[in-house]
């Protein structure tokens, strides 16, 4: 878990709660000291209706303090961190997010993992057909590997590398067939 969080969400609890209590002491101490201007009151929060009439001020910062009280202890904040195995080994601390634009759902490198694994199975049993689309599959799950694929090809070209670029270009063509950049990429390496 973040340490950054924990400090932050304890200095928030802290805080409210300091604050709830002073309001809450400053309500008592003007309750006893018995002021008479007293007031009314009428909230109303969604379907929560809240009304007190003839009140001391006291009432209304003890009111109001308890209320703070509340509303910090009772939020619950979430922290989520997800952290998977890779192959080899090391540790994984992030979520890999499919593109937003193409409107598909967040995968975790569990998922990428175990699908690979599917596709390995069928590979050593021989369904080869099937193997290759579910490997294929896995590469279009990986967010913005057409990208990368087309940028390593045009970072191959200006290096002069064109065997090296010819084979991310192909291979991008390979998998993301139709694709307008890595074609365009491809006609500026043939030219």
């Amino acid at each position: 878990m973040s340490e950054i969080f924990i400090y932050t969400r304890t200095l928030e609890l802290l805080v409210s709660m300091i604050v709830g209590a002073f309001l809450c002491w400053l309500g008592f101490k003007l309750f006893m000291i018995n002021l008479v201007d007293k007031a009314d009151l009428n909230a109303q929060y969604g379907n929560l209706k809240l009304k007190l009439v003839g009140a001391s001020p006291g009432i209304f910062f003890a009111l109001f303090g308890s209320v703070l009280i509340s509303i910090a202890v009772g939020k619950m904040a979430r922290y989520e961190e997800t952290i998977g195995q890779n192959p080899k080994g090391t540790v994984v601390k992030r979520i890999i997010e499919k593109a937003a634009e193409d409107g598909k759902e967040i995968t975790k490198f569990d998922e990428l993992v175990q699908a690979y694994n599917s596709a390995q199975t069928l590979h050593v049993a021989g369904q080869l057909s099937e193997a290759k689309q579910q490997y294929i599959a896995i590469l279009h799950g990986v967010p913005e590997f057409e990208k990368i694929t087309n940028n390593l090809a045009d970072l191959s070209h200006q290096q002069g590398k064109r065997e090296d670029a010819l084979v991310y270009a192909n291979f991008g063509k390979l998998v993301f067939p139709g694709s307008r950049s890595i074609e365009t990429t491809l006609q500026e390496i043939n030219r």
